[in-house]
């Protein structure tokens, strides 16, 4: 799963400056429970107690009825770009990466970058599920390493709330909708350059294992095209026990072949030794700490926020990383690598390392 990975060589980019924004509504699981759609009190108390127990999940937050994913990302984007010193005309460059998109057509980017008030600039659409972000930071740094692209702002904003089904009749249906109840939404947003000096992006690798894409989806309905109406609008379909399994499998052999790797090149006899932090993507608290049994990450090497704001697709890992720096557990210009690790639908997993 590694044959594939990309090394800076001491030519990379870095973060200039990230940005993060979150809605202030905050739902927790009691009022999730009365949001369900079944007359059966009994029924909506035990979907609270396999939230808690099969996701750790405690709240979420949720966006206002007329946002959308790109006024999410704006806000994102002009904490960003405040936080660079950079005027928005100085940006060359900006990838919207995101599950959720404002239209169909055409890319969103084109929105967001009309409402930051930039009048001419390379932008577009990266998606790839939860690794959208990630995808797009490895397309930046390309752009950047090749000189076509100076400062270069990826933004994402996601509105999981709005796929979310609560007509959940009974154990088999709550089986695939109660990964639905763990989404949250929020913007983010970052700004890379080229980098003068070691900091950077180190390593990326990203890999999709596609036998696996059913396991996760919206819409609901992956055969929508052919209804008479045609309408893609669904709830967000998860089968946590066939995606559980799939975790257990690769997860575990991902770090395996990833310890060979760095033993092989840089002669570490553990790749946790020249970490500070692992920041991964927050499908929940629960998934955070099987990957970390399954693989001998100790909890407390990682950056755990799913339990306040739920799954917040491929804004997650951002709004992890702002986190951390809030938390004064990292800081630009610091010098501490993190490895900042993915997993999507797709099945799509992988990793950027990144010395801050």
């Amino acid at each position: 799963m590694l044959e594939n990975i990309y090394s800076s060589n001491g030519i990379t980019s870095r973060i200039r400056s990230l940005g993060v924004y979150l809605p202030t509504r905050i739902v927790d699981n009691e009022e999730i429970s009365t949001m369900i759609n079944n007359s059966n009190r009994s029924f909506r108390s035990s979907v609270v107690r396999y939230l808690d127990s099969l996701t750790g999940i405690q709240t979420r937050r949720w966006a206002d009825y007329y946002d959308s994913p790109s006024s999410l990302a704006v806000n994102a984007a002009q904490i960003a770009i405040e936080n660079s010193g950079l005027k928005p005309n100085q940006i060359d460059t900006l990838i919207f990466a995101s599950t959720d998109t404002d239209l169909l057509e055409p890319a969103t980017a084109n929105v967001i970058q009309n409402k930051i008030g930039v009048k001419a600039l390379n932008s577009f659409d990266v998606k790839n599920a939860c690794n959208s972000f990630l995808q797009a930071m490895f397309i930046l740094n390309a752009l950047i390493v090749s000189g076509a692209c100076k400062y270069g702002l990826i933004v994402s904003g996601e509105i999981g709330s709005h796929v979310i089904s609560f007509d959940i009749k009974n154990k088999h249906e709550l089986n695939i909708k109660l990964g639905g109840l763990t989404l949250g939404d929020g913007g983010a947003a970052l700004i890379m350059e080229r980098s003068d000096n070691c900091l950077g992006i180190q390593e990326v690798n990203l890999i999709n294992l596609s036998d696996f894409w059913e396991c996760c989806h919206v819409p609901h309905d992956v055969n929508w095209r052919s209804r008479k109406r045609r309408s893609i609008h669904g709830w967000f379909y998860l089968d946590m026990t066939a995606l559980a399994k799939v975790v257990k499998k690769y997860i575990p052999e991902y770090f395996r072949q990833y310890a060979s790797y760095r033993f092989k090149k840089f002669q570490e006899e553990s790749f946790l030794q020249s970490v500070d932090l692992i920041i991964p993507h927050q499908i929940s608290k629960k998934f955070i700490e099987l990957m970390c049994s399954e693989t001998n990450i100790p909890i407390d090497k990682t950056i755990v926020t799913a339990h306040r704001f739920g799954n917040t697709a491929s804004t997650s890992i951002p709004i992890a990383l702002d986190f951390a720096m809030k938390s004064k557990q990292l800081s630009l210009g610091s010098g501490f690598e993190v490895i900042l690790f993915g997993a999507a639908s797709g099945f799509s997993l992988g990793h950027a390392r990144i010395k801050l």
